[in-house]
């Protein structure tokens, strides 16, 4: 089994008021290989499990499909028929029992998830106005069939799904995932409340993660529509975040956070651009990212000093020769030649 602990927890606005609180689920690189924690969405008709996948579409979003196992590609619907073999994410969590599913429809799925902590599975980034996708699950030719029930509108929330190189959409009735139990209302400000999904905050932090004024500063994924999933630095108290991506792009939405439960897993290597890729020989560099342009390829996590400050951002590893390391720096993107890469130590049970 995969026993990368490493994982991006989605939440709906940056918030850090919970660091205390424990992680009830969160998605994990999926490589072809079922984690121990995967979170079953149904049965096949052999009586398998099925899982739930997150998938990054260029110039679509992040989309939900079902995940067999023993097969790397996923096959689902996301604006028609898609198959991807790379950029998958699976639903995971240490508490299965705490997700449950929860019987609704097209008309009144925004009346059943009233004060219900849904799992969000995706975002629509192709429709003019940018929305959640939620789990959808029914069942179908004698197994469960995973898919997008998609929150457009308000009146009316279908659902989607592909089967057999079928397209399946507009369902009206269905079952949608949630935890009956995290309606946690946060106050920011006394004019602004907002719902976040409980996360783990304890994420990969010393006491070298720290701005010029000491503040915590924290690892961010940010999708950035039409180009990708970049890096960028979170910092507690803002909810916007700066990625470099083609020059600076800023974005309050479509963020996740990184996590860990063991950061003692993980260390930072001096690497430069010239030695970065016999540096990571045997080493399982963190990605951080996927660049689309061009349909370059994967960005790790990367850090730097800069003017006193810690810089986050990405490690363009898809090129061969030269890796540069690209953060953002007073809206402007910088460049550097020597850097920190993440790296995730794998230690036996």
């Amino acid at each position: 089994m995969n026993k990368n602990i490493l994982f991006f927890c989605a939440i709906a606005l940056l918030t850090f008021t919970m660091q205390s609180q424990s992680c009830d689920y969160y998605w994990r690189d999926y490589n072809g290989m079922i984690p121990d924690d995967a979170f079953p969405g149904g049965k096949d008709k052999d009586g398998n499990d099925i899982y739930i996948g997150q998938i990054y579409v260029h110039c679509y979003g992040l989309c939900i499909g079902p995940i067999f196992p023993g097969r790397r590609e996923v096959e689902f619907y996301c604006w028609g028929t898609n198959r991807v073999t790379n950029v998958i994410k699976i639903l995971c969590t240490q508490r299965p029992d705490d997700l449950k599913w929860l019987t609704t429809n097209y008309s009144t799925f925004h009346l059943h998830t009233i004060n219900k902590n849904l799992v969000i599975g995706g975002y629509d980034g192709k429709a003019e106005q940018v929305h959640n996708y939620y789990i959808g699950r029914i069942g179908y030719d004698g197994m469960v069939q995973i898919g997008t029930a998609d929150s457009l509108t308000a009146q009316t929330v279908y659902f989607y799904f592909l089967h057999n190189n079928k397209e399946f959409y507009r369902i009206q009735t269905y079952e949608s995932i949630h935890n009956p139990d995290l309606y946690n209302p946060v106050i920011l400000d006394p004019s602004n409340v907002v719902i976040v999904n409980r996360c783990c905050f304890s994420i990969i932090t010393s006491n070298h993660h720290i701005d010029i004024n000491d503040n915590d500063v924290y690892i961010g994924q940010a999708y950035i529509h039409g180009h990708g999933l970049y890096v960028g630095q979170i910092i507690p108290g803002e909810t916007e975040i700066a990625v470099p991506c083609y020059g600076v792009k800023k974005t309050n939405y479509l963020i996740k956070i990184l996590c860990t439960k063991h950061k003692e897993n993980f260390s930072w290597l001096k690497t430069n651009a010239a030695t970065f890729q016999t540096d990571t020989i045997d080493r399982h560099a963190v990605i951080g990212g996927y660049d689309h342009v061009n349909n370059n390829g994967v960005l790790h996590v990367g850090r730097v000093m800069h003017q006193g400050m810690l810089k986050f951002g990405n490690i363009a590893s898809y090129s061969v020769d030269t890796v540069w390391f690209y953060f953002p720096h007073k809206d402007k993107e910088q460049r550097s030649g020597s850097y920190q890469v993440l790296i995730y130590n794998k230690r036996e049970p």
